[in-house]
């Protein structure tokens, strides 16, 4: 066992967990994120070989899921101390090589900040915005994808939850302190890096006008349409519901293993089958062969089978799959953000082959065992469920 094998498995904290806690020392106020399950196998192999240190490092290092929204070329406007007035102040980010954008009014998405159960929102919005200097405004775009919505178009109604989840959630996120609203200002302070200041400098100016309406009544909520998207059969609404699903059982059911009175918990699975309801909307989901429903399976992999020996390697391989299959994997994408300087983030492969630990040429042998049963339509043997 050598250092570099030892500095391979290390995973340091997340920057948003980070800033966090400097903000705390600094008695500042910002909303505390969810704790994800890190597996039995890894929990042990880290104790052995790091001890409990390690383990909590990297149950703090799977914290988070990243999200991110599109970049956007917002007009400055005139300032005022009203919390729906902003100008939008270009932030001047440190360029890392994992957010690097590209040259358009709108970039490839920095997955870098929120909570897993939001990753989706980026998702459905791509088709519908206009490659054009003019700062993107998600309440007319929400506005735009009510009546679609409501004669049964099941894409608007996705896209319309995706909207309007992505803005309330941002809003809040940044825009909120103890249910009291921010300024645009005090929301970019509030952000506890670069890369957090420039979505929260981004989200803004498309999502400001859902303070002036009342949403739910005006177009309905977030978790109708995504209830709607799903009954109508939507593909990624199905996926992003049957996880919704199985986290919550996972948050419900985890057993305790560490925890101290300022919050800090370690939790393992439970060993509970899935929900029969998830594990059906998986089933039929996976049929569209989205990449990005694909991503999610391999997410869910521990809320699906528990804790088990083969868990890296099938979590990797639904990913490497999604990859090869048109989902984001690109040096800019959220599977490349937290990659250690000798990660090679140019190719996926160079992304995954970091992150299956050692298990890389198992994670393609399974990679082309599931794409060839996705291939033949073989939907019952691409262990789904039970």
């Amino acid at each position: 066992m050598n250092d570099d094998f030892l500095h391979q498995i290390r995973v340091d904290p997340p920057a948003p967990f980070l800033g966090e806690l400097k903000a705390k020392l600094d008695g500042q106020d910002i909303p505390r994120q969810d704790i994800r399950r890190i597996s039995l196998r890894t929990l042990a192999i880290l104790i052995l070989l790091g001890g409990t240190g390690a383990a909590i490092n990297l149950m703090v290092g799977r914290g988070l899921l990243p999200w991110g929204g599109h970049q956007l070329s917002a007009a400055s406007t005139a300032a005022s101390s009203h919390p729906n007035s902003y100008v939008a102040k270009p932030v001047e980010p440190q360029s890392p090589r994992s957010e690097s954008t590209k040259n358009t009014s709108l970039s490839t998405p920095d997955w870098g900040a929120l909570p897993s159960d939001i990753r989706h929102i980026a998702m459905a919005e791509s088709s519908t915005v206009s490659l054009s200097a003019k700062p993107r405004d998600d309440w007319e775009l929400a506005t735009q994808l009510l009546k679609a919505a409501k004669a049964g178009d099941r894409d608007a109604q996705y896209r319309l939850f995706a909207v309007i989840d992505d803005c309330e959630t941002l809003l809040d996120y940044y825009f909120t302190r103890e249910g009291t609203p921010l300024t645009f200002e005090e929301g970019v302070e509030k952000a506890a890096n670069e890369s957090m200041k420039r979505q929260a400098n981004e989200a803004f100016p498309r999502c400001h006008r859902f303070r002036e309406h009342n949403v739910a009544l005006e177009l309905g909520s977030a978790g109708y349409w995504l209830d709607t998207a799903t009954q109508s059969g939507h593909p990624l609404a199905q996926a992003v519901t049957a996880r919704k699903i199985l986290e919550s059982d996972a948050r419900n059911n985890a057993v305790p293993l560490v925890s101290n009175p300022k919050g800090l918990s370690i939790t393992i699975p439970s060993g509970a089958p899935p929900n029969p309801r998830a594990v059906d909307l998986l089933r039929a989901a996976v049929k569209s062969l989205d990449p990005n429903v694909l991503e999610i399976i391999g997410d869910e992999q521990t809320e699906l089978h528990g804790s088990r020996l083969d868990e890296t390697v099938d979590r990797v391989a639904w990913i490497y799959v999604a990859c090869q299959r048109g989902l984001d994997c690109s040096a800019t994408s959220r599977w490349a953000l937290y990659c250690k300087p000798k990660c090679d983030i140019s190719t996926p492969e160079g992304i995954l082959m970091y992150r299956s630990f050692g298990e890389w040429p198992a994670v393609q042998q399974r990679a082309r065992e599931l794409n060839a049963k996705l291939d033949a339509g073989k939907w019952d043997e691409l262990g789904l469920g039970p």
